[in-house]
């Protein structure tokens, strides 16, 4: 019975630390984000019946947040901006749809859209856009870029309007599930090692061992606290015991017979 409740408990302890582990991980990987950083250009105003769009490929799954450069020539601009995000360039319907006012839009700051995680986002490619349907010379917001084409997974594009930008700065954010988190943290382990130090597989065969051995000396101590942490002692067959000798009569020291 005794041995059975030394197993439960160690199988509780072990089950305890690895969510804790788990709960790490998620902590340690809570948020993950692709990016277009380089920048050197603006589009140009984003005036009404034009758009400015880009391209892009999702790295992971849990797509949520996208951000966009903008540029407000320094004004306090007024009326309408309009987030669209769509499968493809060709695609009809948009997936997510978010109505702002320009007066929000900050000068040379990163402006947060988000929307409910795409789950099964992970390759696939995506189109988004900005349209600004009152926007005016003078009274319009721009979209910060590149002129060098620096991002193969995507280009940008442009409706009713003429710009040298190749590629949109942005940046994605995502929220996977607790096992894609674990891979990405297995992922980022591996990342740049050399030999078996950059094979995903060594990660986990090091964390398998880590948890017999934990397991192991779980029981261990469990064992050890259940007997008392006495151990008994060596005895070779060969020799018999004091008690025995004692029941035997051998081994004993004759009494001396008394004196007259």
């Amino acid at each position: 019975m005794q041995h059975w409740r030394a197993y439960l408990i160690a199988t509780g302890g072990l089950a305890l630390l690895v969510l804790l582990w788990l709960f790490g991980a998620s902590v340690t990987v809570d948020e993950i984000s692709s990016e277009q950083l380089p920048y050197s250009a603006v589009v140009g105003e984003l005036l009404s019946l034009s758009s400015v769009g880009q391209t892009f490929i999702a790295e992971y799954n849990g797509l949520f947040r996208v951000e966009l450069l903008l540029a407000t020539y320094g004004r306090r601009n007024q009326g309408p901006l309009v987030f669209h995000l769509r499968k493809e360039a060709g695609a009809e319907n948009d997936l997510v749809t978010i109505t702002i006012q320009t007066a929000e839009v900050n000068d040379n700051s990163y402006y947060v859209f988000e929307f409910p995680p795409i789950r099964d986002s992970a390759g696939q490619r995506f189109y988004l856009y900005l349209e600004a349907p009152q926007a005016t010379p003078g009274n319009a917001i721009s979209v910060w870029g590149t002129i060098e084409d620096v991002y193969p997974q995507g280009e940008a594009i442009f409706q009713s309007l003429q710009s040298d930008v190749q590629d949109l700065t942005f940046r994605l954010g995502y929220k996977p599930s607790l096992g894609e988190k674990l891979g990405i943290l297995i992922e980022r382990l591996a990342r740049y090692k050399p030999s078996v130090w950059g094979d995903k597989r060594f990660y986990i065969l090091l964390g398998t061992i880590y948890g017999v051995l934990l397991y192991a000396t779980l029981l261990q101590i469990l064992h050890m606290s259940s007997s008392g942490g006495k151990c008994a002692p060596n005895h070779d067959s060969r020799f018999p015991s004091e008690g025995a000798l004692a029941a035997s009569g051998e081994g004993t020291t004759p009494e001396l017979p008394e004196n007259d």
